[in-house]
């Protein structure tokens, strides 16, 4: 087995002291040359291959990662630097620290969802662009929603095809009353049940003038 001194330096770091462990292992204390912390490994043999203590070791192995891709451009974004500020304990992941194109901002992104194209510029400017794509696509119907209440819908006076009774808002109950109901900003009121289908209407007319009334005015300009 290779023998090594009091004082050696070996992998960026300086042997301070050997000591044997109750199973009569060999312990050994090394102290980083990059940022003075102590630490100790049983394998001084794997040192030489290291860059100082773990931490600095680890962040050596991201820079070198990182390296050969600062200053290119991929899609929106540019990589800067390396990020060794990300908190990740166990240091799976490789952060960058990157410049958005789209505008100009400064961000932290994981080097892999760069290169594989999940990631094309800063979240601020990925949220506008996914609220667009929704805007683009969502259906005619759905278009102009405030609250949950569809302007187009509440001024509309089509019946849906399942209604039976003929009148928006009354349906059956009890097979020979009628309930009145209204649905404004996703909450649904019950307004009561009726003997008869024009006492019905009636409740879910008074309740579309109070409700929908000053709605409109508000926002049907």
């Amino acid at each position: 087995m290779k023998k090594y001194t009091i004082g050696q330096t070996i992998g960026n770091a300086t042997l301070l002291k050997r000591e044997t462990t109750e199973k009569r292992y060999y312990k050994y204390t090394f102290q980083c040359n990059i940022c003075g912390s102590l630490f100790s490994t049983y394998a001084p043999q794997k040192q030489a291959k290291k860059c100082g203590c773990p931490t600095c070791s680890t962040r050596k192995r991201q820079e070198n990662k990182v390296k050969k891709y600062i200053g290119k451009k991929y899609e929106s974004l540019i990589v800067v630097s390396c990020d060794h500020n990300k908190k990740d304990e166990k240091a799976r992941f490789v952060y960058a620290n990157c410049k958005c194109l789209s505008c100009g901002k400064m961000f932290s992104a994981r080097l892999y969802r760069i290169l594989n194209g999940t990631t094309t510029q800063c979240p601020e400017c990925e949220n506008k662009k996914r609220l667009q794509l929704l805007e683009q696509y969502r259906p005619e119907t759905h278009k102009g929603d405030i609250d949950g209440t569809r302007i187009c819908s509440i001024k509309s006076r089509e019946i849906n095809k399942n209604n039976s009774t003929g009148v928006k808002g009354v349906s059956y109950y009890d097979g020979n009353r009628y309930r009145a109901a209204i649905t404004f900003k996703r909450k649904q009121y019950h307004l009561g049940v009726f003997n008869t289908l024009e006492e019905a209407a009636e409740a879910r007319r008074i309740a579309e003038k109070k409700l929908f009334g000053e709605f409109l005015k508000e926002h049907d300009k």
